[in-house]
């Protein structure tokens, strides 16, 4: 594949990827999405990976029509700026590997993280949002509601401050995310409900599982590994 792409003028350099990865936390949700009219369009449970000391993370579908059969782990090596993407299909098991700039449309390293001087007192402040003083309990974690509402669109949230897991800054060096995409300063989203006020498109996410000692790794050395490097086109003169 490499030298077909080179074949090409289209640069595929191997990138550089770990023999394996392992994670010590893992958050498991329930996601479905629906139409106006209340049909579900997706619907599946949805697994993160992740470890704080390490500069990786992986997400997994692991039920429901949200994955292509066989789909396995996506894993995102932020150090080696690498995409790996696992798969198991007929016994057989293989994996590609991309430049994270083939995914995002430039380097990493050049993505600005996000410094935010968000507090849990000047982001109630904001008139959109209230709290309900509805409480419950979502996989063990006493959660507090929160309402949010805009032209766009209409929210519950459900909030924990018992769960101490800041996975903010992986998204923060991944992508250019607002605070409502990547989380709350102050504590850890248990489950949402999202209304577009235009289309009547819901969306729904509940975390359903927490694990704080999961020890899973993933051994590279199981698959066959097809690494397609930072593709990058040539510019057009």
């Amino acid at each position: 594949m490499q030298r077909m792409l080179k074949g090409l003028g289209i640069a595929g350099d191997p990138v550089p990827i770990e023999e394996s990865y392992s994670f010590d936390n893992l958050i498991q949700m329930h996601i479905k999405s629906s139409d106006k009219n209340g049909k579900t369009d997706s619907e599946g449970e949805f697994v993160t990976h992740f470890n704080p000391q390490a500069n990786s993370m992986a997400y997994e579908v692991i039920s429901g029509n949200m994955g292509q059969p066989g789909q396995g782990l996506f894993i995102i090596d932020i150090k080696n700026e690498a995409i790996i993407i696992l798969s198991e299909e007929k016994g057989e098991k293989a994996g590609l590997v991309y430049g994270i700039g083939s995914f995002f449309g430039g380097d990493i390293q050049e993505t600005e993280d996000i410094q935010s001087d968000e507090t849990p007192e000047n982001f109630l402040a904001n008139p959109n949002l209230s709290k309900t003083g509805r409480t419950k309990t979502i996989a063990g974690y006493k959660c507090d509601e929160y309402k949010y509402s805009d032209e766009e669109t209409e929210s519950n949230i459900w909030i924990t401050n018992d769960l101490k897991l800041d996975t903010r800054d992986y998204f923060n060096t991944l992508f250019k995310t607002n605070m409502y995409a990547k989380g709350f300063p102050w504590g850890y989203m248990m489950e949402s409900t999202t209304i577009d006020k235009q289309s009547g498109e819901k969306s729904f996410m509940q975390v359903t599982k927490v694990v704080n000692n999961s020890g899973r790794r993933f051994s590279l050395s199981d698959y066959k590994i097809t690494n397609l490097g930072s593709v990058k086109i040539p510019e057009q003169k």
